[in-house]
């Protein structure tokens, strides 16, 4: 007859009044769909930006392109494609455990987000004055892909910060 487990270890104590103690952090699957798409999403937007950029490289040579909508473009996206890669290496390294992300990060973050909506908008309306100006370099197959891009953008920024709104005008009311 096969012998039953005992609920007793070797201690002499049960099992069962043992605490099994679990850390209190918030610990995420590092093979999450979550962070899979968040990875995609960096690397997509790496894409994007070395794209705008290598456009801004091309179009300096062309004498209609010197506006004053110009300045710090080349310089942010340069500097945006660092800091992509940056947050793409920090979030990998920090993905099993996201509560331990550096708050100076998080902080860079909210910062660079606001001058990035700043640096697209300047962007757009350097497209729109080069369009205006029948500015045609040889490269308007790509300008109009950065455009369209832009206005998805803007379509993007415009739905998320209305659900915020709404979000919280029901957090409000409830």
């Amino acid at each position: 007859m096969p012998s039953k487990k005992s609920n007793v270890n070797n201690s002499g104590f049960s099992n069962n009044l043992i605490p099994s103690f679990k850390p209190a952090s918030r610990v995420v699957d590092k093979y999450s769909s979550v962070v899979g798409f968040s990875i995609v999403l960096q690397i997509f937007t790496l894409i994007v930006v070395t794209f705008i950029l290598n456009w801004l490289n091309k179009i300096k040579y062309c004498k209609c392109t010197d506006l004053p909508e110009r300045k710090f473009l080349p310089e942010w996206f340069s500097f945006l494609a660092v800091w992509v890669i940056i947050s793409l290496g920090i979030f990998i390294a920090y993905s099993a455990n996201a509560s331990a992300y550096p708050t100076i990060f998080s902080v860079l973050s909210v910062i660079i987000v606001i001058i990035n909506i700043v640096m697209i908008v300047r962007l757009f309306i350097y497209i729109r004055k080069l369009r205006a100006i029948n500015c045609d370099c040889g490269l308007s197959q790509e300008e109009n892909i950065i455009y369209y891009y832009l206005i998805i953008v803007f379509a993007f920024i415009a739905f998320s910060l209305l659900m915020a709104i709404i979000g919280t005008l029901f957090a409000i009311t409830s």
